[in-house]
This record gives C-alpha cells, sequence and structure tokens, in this order.
C-alpha cells in the first residue's frame, strides 16, 4: 500500500456502480470520523478497479492523497473483480443484532453508519428535554446554520453537542436533533481551547 496523489489515480470509465450524492457524502463523513482506513486499488496505470466512493468523498473533503493498493490484475481480472466487489458485498444483515448495536451508539455515531434507527428507538434511547417556544429578553442567542454534513462535523469535532429529542407544540409532534441551546459561555470555552 502506498499514498498516491488524488490527481494521478482515475476512476474507471465504465464503472457499473453508482455513488449517489448521499453515499458520497456518508462514506466522506465515514472517512473524516474514524480515517481512511480501507485503500482504493488502482492498476497499474491507477485506473480505481474499486474504490469509487472513497474516490469520490476524498475530492469531496479535499485531500491531496490518499492509501492505495496497486495491484497487478489482467484487463479481464480487473472487470471481473471491479463487479465482484460490488456484487459479492449485497449480503444480507441481521437487523435484531444491528439494532442492537445501533442502540448502544449517539445519534451522531449512528449516523456515520448510514443506518437509520426506528422511530420508536429513537425515542426510547434519547433522553427528552423539552425547549420553550418563546426567547427569552434577558437572553442574547447564535443561531448556526449548516447546509452540509463537512461544516457540521468540523463543528462536532470542535464542541460535541448531545443528542436531544425535541418536543413541538403540535400533538405528539417530536424531533429528534443534536443539541438546542448551548450556553455561550460553555461554546466559547470550548473553541479558545
Amino acid at each position: 500500500m502506498e499514498y498516491k496523489k488524488i490527481d494521478q489515480i482515475k476512476p474507471y470509465e465504465r464503472n457499473a456502480k453508482e455513488h449517489p450524492q448521499k453515499q458520497v457524502e456518508q462514506i466522506a463523513n465515514s472517512i473524516k470520523a474514524f480515517g481512511f482506513n480501507q485503500p482504493i486499488v488502482v492498476d497499474k496505470n491507477n485506473v480505481i478497479i474499486v474504490g469509487h466512493g472513497r474516490y469520490y468523498a476524498a475530492l469531496l473533503l479535499g485531500l491531496d492523497e490518499v492509501p492505495c493498493l496497486q495491484v497487478n490484475l489482467t484487463e479481464e481480472q480487473a472487470k471481473a473483480y471491479r463487479l465482484a466487489d460490488n456484487k459479492l458485498n449485497e449480503s444480507k444483515w441481521e437487523m435484531g443484532l444491528v439494532l442492537d448495536e445501533l442502540k448502544t451508539l449517539s445519534l451522531e455515531m449512528v449516523e456515520l453508519t448510514g443506518f437509520d434507527l426506528p422511530e420508536e428507538l429513537q425515542m426510547e434511547t434519547r433522553p427528552e428535554i423539552e425547549f420553550t417556544e418563546e426567547l427569552m429578553e434577558e437572553h442574547n442567542y447564535l443561531v448556526l446554520y449548516f447546509d452540509n454534513q463537512i461544516d457540521w462535523l468540523n463543528l462536532l469535532s470542535i464542541y460535541p453537542l448531545k443528542t436531544v429529542k425535541a418536543l413541538g407544540s403540535k400533538k405528539n409532534y417530536k424531533k429528534i436533533g443534536v443539541g438546542r441551546v448551548v450556553k455561550g459561555s460553555d461554546f466559547l470555552n470550548a473553541i479558545i481551547k
């Protein structure tokens, strides 16, 4: 295995596996959270055999270089490996065990897995915190808006927010989210460190 400059690597033009934006973002979030632990497999010409999703995620993250494993396969072997790698990964899950594992994770970690918790588990495993619908005049407020996961994950690396359940005014309305109100002095102390 070696690190290669991202601009040296070329996607296979006839790659049959689709990589929707949501999937690429999930892979990027996983790389950001856990590191780039699975190399991109390339041929002697640096054409990707497997790892297109990781390649696109690396581009999204702005990485200059990525771990690669260069293999010496014939063109026919590379085509077969490319198809087999994606097809053979379509295994079934033991969902009871998956749910048991998910219940032990924070919402941030659950999001990184690509799995969704069923609604009843979200309510069961999250602390219930009720938020006011009115802002108090004696306090100043700052609202942070994120339109992408990368910036959101950057914030979480600086200031880890806890998962909470917000209860709205509508009957039975519940929304799972991450940290609604943060004490300003706590936030400032965290980012100054």
